[in-house]
């Protein structure tokens, strides 16, 4: 049994499916370190590209992507539920992500590096060699590297949603992913993750960051918003809508709390993940943000036109007698 365990992620599905494998190994006692290792900015672009760039937006572009990564993190390690305590994620910037893992193996005395392989054949191996590989031979202790045909041996969640047509489905019915094809909805539903909450949980707070874009599938949620007389319960959303928007919106900062009505079945789409896939098929994020764009509008409108409504009665009541023989 293991102590500790070092697991390289690269953001893809395949990677994660190794977390629950690895905990079948774990001692009780044991801990589990989750990384990604980012290569600077200078390595990934061209001589070119790179010197036109000021070294403020440098370090600017390289903490936002850290920061994702960390977002994605710590959601990956948030759905692993009662044995999340034992998990740790970092971040680390590296030349070499073979070299950066191997270090932080080392730094750390893991006694197990739990790595997955996407296992390339041919001219794109010879290229882009294999970081396992590399992390074998520079690494001082075990490194047990997962292909693809291995991890196809284990097991794959079940339940109703476990199965990818299953996911596309159910976001196919989503607003704001309305007029995406199928193929760009699966992209969507390849992020996504079955979560399941009872009534009563609090799915997210007014002022702070959203980490999740959450999708039901069964059961009801009720939004809330702050005002001068406390909370006012502004919706309650069902089966097929999504929440909360404002965490696609800038900073991802909430303007709204969410909390269970009842027991929910939801996907999790993590922020990071999601921006990431926009930032990589514009056609995609264009088409999601001019309809989180027209929702916006509706809301507004609709909100614009409560406030009047309201106005009215409030003016209607100041002129009623019994308020006027009270002043």
């Amino acid at each position: 049994m293991y102590l500790k365990v070092l697991v390289p992620l690269d953001g893809s599905r395949e990677a994660e499916k190794m977390l629950p494998i690895v905990e079948k190994v774990l001692a009780p006692e044991a801990k589990v370190i989750l990384l990604h290792v980012l290569q600077p900015l200078r390595t990934r672009m061209s001589s070119e590209d790179f010197l036109h760039l000021s070294p403020a937006a440098i370090l600017h572009q390289q903490e936002r992507e850290r920061s994702r990564m960390m977002e994605y993190l710590e959601d990956l390690v948030r759905q692993r539920g009662e044995v999340s305590a034992r998990y740790r994620w970092d971040v680390v910037l590296h030349d070499s992500v073979a070299e950066g893992i191997a270090e932080v193996a080392s730094r750390e005395m893991a006694d197990l590096i739990a790595m997955y392989t996407h296992d390339r054949k041919g001219l794109a191996r010879l290229i882009r060699g294999s970081v396992a590989a590399k992390v074998q031979r520079k690494a001082l202790m075990e490194v047990r590297v997962f292909k693809p045909v291995e991890l196809a041996q284990y097991p794959a969640e079940d339940g109703p949603l476990a199965d990818l047509a299953q996911r596309v489905q159910v976001l196919r019915k989503v607003e704001i992913f309305k007029g995406l094809n199928d193929e760009q909805l699966g992209k969507m539903a390849a992020l996504a993750s079955r979560v399941q909450v009872a009534g009563g949980t609090v799915l997210g707070k007014v002022g702070e960051r959203g980490k999740q874009l959450f999708v039901i599938v069964q059961g009801e949620a009720q939004v809330n918003v702050k005002s001068v007389v406390g909370e006012l319960t502004v919706r309650i959303t069902g089966p097929g809508e999504c929440f909360p928007v404002a965490a696609l919106v800038g900073s991802g900062t909430l303007v709204s709390s969410t909390r269970a009505l009842t027991d929910m079945e939801m996907l999790a789409i993590p922020r990071a993940r999601l921006v990431d896939l926009f930032y990589g098929s514009p056609e995609i994020g264009v088409r999601v943000y001019e309809r989180i764009a027209d929702l916006l509008a509706l809301r507004y409108s609709t909100t614009l036109a409560h406030l009047v409504i309201t106005e009215e009665r409030v003016l209607k009541a100041l002129k009623e007698p019994e308020f006027l023989a009270n002043v």
